[in-house]
C-alpha cells in the first residue's frame, strides 16, 4: 500500500486514489509517504523528518480515507444506476410509442386538428395519393 498525505490539503492518497476531506491529523504533522514498508513523517517548523518502519499510528487516516472512498464509490454507482433507469423508461417508452407520423394520422382521421391545418393536411393528401 503506496501512502501520501498532506495535512494542509487536507488530502489522503492511498495507491493513488486522493481524496481530500476532515481527516484526524496528528499534531504537528505537515505530512507523511509510506511506501508500503517504510517512509517518512514531515512535521511543520524546523522538526527533523523522521524515517519510520511501522505504520500503525498513521492506520486511522488510511481506514478514515476507505470510509470516505467507499462512500464516494456508492454515491456514483447510485447515480449510474439512476441514469441507466431513465435511459432504460425512455428507450422502453420510444420503442412501444407508434410512429409519430402514425399518430399524426390518427389524429387527422378522428378530426382532432383545427380547420386550417387539416384543410393544409388533406391538400398534402390529395396532391400525392397512396398508390
Amino acid at each position: 500500500m503506496i501512502v501520501n498525505m498532506i495535512a494542509e490539503d487536507k488530502t489522503v492518497c492511498v495507491d493513488g486514489y486522493c481524496i481530500t476531506g476532515e481527516y484526524d491529523w496528528p499534531e504537528s504533522v505537515w505530512a507523511i509517504q509510506w511506501n508500503g514498508t517504510s517512509g517518512e513523517v514531515e512535521y511543520y517548523g524546523d522538526a527533523e523528518n523522521v524515517l519510520i518502519t511501522d505504520f500503525s499510528a498513521y492506520q486511522s487516516l488510511v481506514d478514515a480515507h476507505a470510509s470516505l472512498k467507499a462512500a464516494q464509490l456508492q454515491e456514483i454507482a447510485d447515480r449510474e444506476a439512476a441514469f441507466d433507469n431513465s435511459i432504460t423508461y425512455k428507450t422502453q417508452r420510444r420503442e412501444e410509442y407508434p410512429k409519430v407520423g402514425d399518430q399524426l394520422d390518427a389524429l387527422f382521421h378522428a378530426g382532432v386538428f383545427p380547420a386550417d391545418m387539416a384543410t393544409q393536411i388533406q391538400a398534402i393528401k390529395d396532391k400525392y395519393p397512396k398508390p
